[in-house]
This record gives C-alpha cells, structure tokens and sequence, in this order.
C-alpha cells in the first residue's frame, strides 16, 4: 500500500501566480514535489475503479488543506495519476510564486555598495534598519541566489554559494514579517508544538519548545526536495494514524488469506473504502507571533519529536 499526501496553497494573487499543489511521500529522499494549479480548480477526485482510494476532499479552499490519496496495486504511480494534467513547478516553485518584491532591488545595490567599501558582510540587524530593506527581501535574494547567508541565524535562508554577495544573519526573523499567512498547527505536547508554514513558495515545518517564542524549521530550508520524508511521516502520524494503521495491518492480513490469494479482492477493497469514509483534514491557524530561530536555543533535554 503506498499513499501521498496532496496539500495545495492558494494564493490571493493567484491570476498573476499560479496556485500550487505540494506532494509528498514516503517512499523517497526526493518525494516533495510542486504543481500549478489552475485558478478555481480542484482537487482530482478519482472514481470508483481507479485502484485509487482518497480521504473526502475539502469543501473549500480557505487555510490548509492536507488530502490522502492511497492505492493498494503497485503497479499505480498515485502522483502520475494525480498530477496528469498539472504543470511542474518542482524547479520553479519559490520564483513562480513570490518574484521580486517591493524594495528588492534598492536593497541589493545597498549591500553591493558595503561589500564594496567595506570588503566584508553587513549584519541583517543593520540592514533592516535602512530602508528599503526588509526581512522580507532579504530573504527573498537568498532564495533568488543573489545573495548568500553566514551567521548563527543562517539556517533561515538556502545556503550560500560561492560567487554571490554575502550577509551575516545575526539575529532572529519575526515571523509575521516572512509568515504571512500564519503557521498551521500539527501536534502540541507539554513540551512543544509543531506547525506548518508557507515559507517563500515552500512547505516547511517549524517546531516552537513550551518555554520559548521562537520556531525553528525541521526540514531543509533551500533543499526542499529532501523534506518530503520527514513531511510525510510527522502528518501521518498526527493526523492520519488510521490510515498508518490500515497499512501496517496488511502483512497480517497476507498471512491469514494466504499468498496465493489476492489481498485487492477482499480486504483491500473494504479498507479503501473506510479511506474514502475519512475526512481530508483542515489544520488549525495560528497568529504569525514570535520569531523564527534556530535549534541553538532548544533545550538539550527536550527530545525531538519521532516521525517513524
């Protein structure tokens, strides 16, 4: 049995960017893939037949939306399926959605002039206090590789390469200042809270310990094709555990009918239906409070979530 999870963002100016589709899975190290979507379309539905089994799509498209599609025939490739008539956005997906923003390109030439004159890297602290920079476009050249990130706070941004202008990420971000949609709420415990975000076109997960303000990000940022896994294992566990039940229930299942049977006659066709019986799952909103970090400020105690 193999399943993906299809989260979609809509974006309010979607006539001028297109909405996006993001799919991960499981199976891979590189399972986190993006897809235009049309304006007003929906998710595919799969009829009856299709060896596809998905939980009841979302009635609308307000927040976020996580729906699984599952399949018990290996022989189904679901994202194929699924994604048929989309566009892949996989290598175009933080410019297709954010690209140059206000201010962005005053604020470059501003940095360009202090490594100039003064031949090493200006704080973000500093910079963000000279207009027109911001927090925003700032991190918004580091994705466009135009600039690159060195500091305690450099994780917030993708890695810098070797022939681009760099900038010392001293201090934290305040999330409602590269957050604007809020963080999406998946676990809460005594001790943390994990959440989901759009980060600059980019699903990411954030986790914020009980005694601190501040998230930091468990998946990849700037590497974004490696966090598919550790996405799709943290949402199962949370928020599908029913369906992470069906699977593991299967190898007993085989035992019991016999290898000869075929599992897809019977028990497979009764478990793909308790699927279709679930709903897709709308994830709570959160205010954009506090700040984005790094795992320096963790308490070595806390142990870091599970996501097996």
């Amino acid at each position: 049995m193999k399943c993906i999870l299809a989260i979609p963002m809509f974006l309010a100016n979607a006539k001028i960017f297109k909405n996006r589709l993001v799919i991960t899975s499981g199976d891979l190290s590189n399972s986190y893939s993006t897809y235009g979507i049309p304006e007003r379309e929906k998710l595919p539905v799969f009829q009856r037949g299709s060896k596809i089994y998905q939980t009841i799509p979302p009635h609308t498209n307000q927040g976020m939306k996580v729906t699984v599609y599952c399949s018990f025939s290996p022989e189904i490739n679901i994202e194929r399926e699924l994604t048929r008539k989309l566009q892949n956005l996989s290598k175009m997906a933080h410019i297709d959605s954010y690209g140059v923003l206000m201010g962005e390109t005053e604020c470059l030439k501003r940095i360009e002039l202090h490594t100039f004159r003064k031949f090493k890297p200006k704080s973000v602290s500093a910079l963000v206090n000279e207009p027109p920079c911001s927090y925003s476009n700032i991190i918004n050249l580091a994705h466009r590789n135009q600039i690159g990130m060195k500091g305690p706070y450099s994780n917030l941004a993708p890695a810098a390469s070797n022939n681009v202008r760099v900038v010392r990420m001293d201090k934290p971000i305040p999330v409602r200042e590269v957050i604007h949609d809020g963080l999406y709420l998946v676990e809460t415990t005594a001790t943390y809270q994990l959440a989901l975000a759009w980060y600059f076109g980019f699903l990411h997960l954030f986790r914020r310990n009980s005694y601190s303000n501040q998230w930091y990000p468990l998946t990849k940022i700037g590497l974004e094709r490696e966090n598919g896994k550790t996405l799709y294992a943290i949402i199962m566990k949370n928020i599908f555990p029913g369906i992470l039940n069906i699977k593991k229930n299967i190898p007993s299942q085989k035992a019991e009918l016999g290898q000869g049977q075929d599992l897809m006659s019977g028990y497979a066709e009764t478990e793909g239906k308790r699927i279709t019986e679930m709903p897709s799952k709308s994830l709570v909103w959160l205010h954009a409070n506090g700040e984005l970090g790094n795992t320096r400020n963790k308490n070595p105690e806390d142990s870091k979530p599970k996501i097996s």
